[in-house]
Formats: C-alpha cells, structure tokens, sequence
C-alpha cells in the first residue's frame, strides 16, 4: 500500500465524523421548526387524562352535566399591613381549584390601584369592586363590602354557588368538590384557635348524614344554638339573590326589609333541611381553618415567617 493510499484511510474516518454531525445539526434545526414539541406532546398526554373520564361517559351515551361556577368574596381592609401577602396566599390557593370559578375582590376605591397589578398576575378569573370610604367601624364596612358583592352578584344575575372567602382561611381543597354540589345551601365545620391560645375550636353545622340538622355554640361559649351563623360558615345559591321565594319556605315569606347578608343568615340558620353537609357523610372532616393572625403584630417574626411561603413551593 502506498503513502498516497494510507493518507485517504486516515482522512476517511473524519469525513464520516464530519457528515454524522452535520445530519444531526441539520435533522436538530428543523424539528425545531416542528409544532409537536415536547411541551405539545405533554399539553396532549394531560388533556387525554383529564378527559378519560368525559370519554368513558361518551362512549357509553351519557351526557356529562356542566360544571358549576364557584363564586368567591374576599373583602378586605384599608390600611392592612398583610393584606399584599394575604391576597397572594388566597390566589395561589384559588389557582388549584377546578374551573370555572370566578374571584370577586372587594375594596375601598382609594386602594384599588394598589391592588390592581397584584390580581393582573393571578390566573384566577376574577373582578375587582369598589366599596366605599367612611368607616371608621370595621365590622361596618365588612357587611357594607359584603353587600356590595352580593348587589353585583344579583345585579349582573351571575349564576353559581357564592362562598365567602375571608382571607384568613385555609382550605381543604375538597371543600370546593362539595360547596360544587350545593343545590340550595351547604355548610362545613370550621376549626379555628380559641382565645387562649392553646385549644381548637370547631363552629359549624351539626350534622347527620349527608344534612345539617342544627348549629354549633359559637366558639364554644355555651350550650345554647347561635342566634347568627357567620356568613363565610355557608355557601348558597346565587339565585337565592334574585329568586328568594323559589328557595324560602312559603309557610313563612322571606322579610325582603332585610338586607341581603341578614337574609342570607337567617335563612341557613332555620332552614336546615334544605342545607347539604359538607363533607359526606355527617360533615366527618375539618375542611376548613381560620388563622388568629389578627391576634399577631404586624411586625412579629412568626407571622414575617409564615407569610413568605408560596403554597405553591411548599407542596
């Protein structure tokens, strides 16, 4: 073999490296051009596993009802050093629940602009209400905000079941499964920490099997059933807002002098054959917590702390 012959066996070897590579390029930089992607393939696989179940049904002739919206209120207060934090911390928890659900956010028209780019970046559905100026009562404004909700709920005839959201609660996220199920009215037991700071105590419902049958002492102060229920306790149908005598017991007419938060209460507090329990059976599960962070400074470690977790990073 000759000098000439030896020097194309050594060069051949790097052609075919050279080509390899070239086709690997070439084959890279057109599948980039591809619409199915990975993340198109990933979109696909979970579509189909949500909709085995809409497949299952269809493929033996039923009709899958349609999803009931959820319609969540959360007031909240001028001036409040945690309500940044805390709006966040409802949205991310809101962001897990199964659509459609709508978020209606009310507050004092001066803060709205604040407030307004947070809720830009939510992926929650939501709206954000005005409520008026001059409290200097707390709990006055809270029902004025309350009512605000419920006037826009009746006023744009927004059908779903209606929950108040107050932003210190935390969710058992199979609470939304069940107030998704309400018909008329539905409640819970909710947990929250006495003013001793070292017991729990649970208000709510009194349940037995899939109904509510009574009340629980408020707080626990005493034997007697509670002449209010908190409205964030119970959720209702919207239509109740503009349609009171098809869910009011005719044997005594609703008393339209009342404004909506009154009626609404007094109507889960006597009517409890037409209030489901949640959850099934006899309301067997704490669903539902209120943190005491209104018993905390602004300022304190504990709360800083607790605060800064996304419920998302923490799962």
């Amino acid at each position: 073999m000759g000098p000439l012959d030896r020097t194309k066996k050594r060069i051949q070897p790097w052609r075919k490296a050279i080509l390899h590579v070239s086709l690997c390029f070439a084959v890279g930089f057109f599948m980039g051009f591809s619409p199915s992607s990975t993340n198109a393939v990933q979109r696909k696989l979970e579509w189909r596993s949500l909709n085995d179940s809409s497949t299952t049904a269809a493929a033996a002739g039923e009709e899958l009802p349609p999803q009931k919206l959820l319609i969540a209120v959360t007031t909240t207060r001028r001036k409040d050093p945690l309500q940044d934090a805390l709006l966040r911390w409802m949205a991310d928890a809101l962001s897990l629940v199964p659509p459609p659900l709508l978020w209606l956010v009310v507050e004092s028209q001066s803060e709205m602009p604040l407030t307004a780019e947070l809720l830009r970046k939510t992926t929650v559905m939501y709206r954000h209400l005005p409520s008026g100026e001059n409290f200097t009562d707390p709990e006055a404004e809270l029902r004025h905000q309350r009512n605000v909700a419920l006037r826009h709920i009746e006023k744009h005839r927004i059908d779903g079941i209606v929950h108040f959201s107050p932003l210190t609660s935390v969710y058992d996220l199979r609470l939304f499964d069940g107030i998704r199920e309400t018909e008329v009215l539905g409640a819970w037991p909710t947990a929250s920490v006495a003013a001793n700071g070292k017991t729990v105590v649970v208000d709510g419902p009194v349940c037995r099997s899939s109904r509510v049958v009574g009340w629980r002492p408020t707080g626990g102060r005493s034997r007697n059933a509670p002449s209010v229920i908190d409205i964030s306790s119970f959720a209702f149908n919207s239509s109740i807002l503009w349609h009171p005598s098809r869910w009011h017991n005719h044997s005594s007419p609703p008393d339209v002098s009342q404004d909506s938060i009154s009626f609404l209460q007094q109507m889960a507090l006597k009517e409890t054959n037409k209030t489901k329990a949640i959850p099934t059976p006899g309301c067997s599960r704490i669903v539902a917590w209120r943190l005491p962070l209104h018993r905390l400074e602004a300022t304190s470690p504990v709360r800083s702390e607790f605060l800064s977790v996304n419920p998302q990073q923490s799962r």
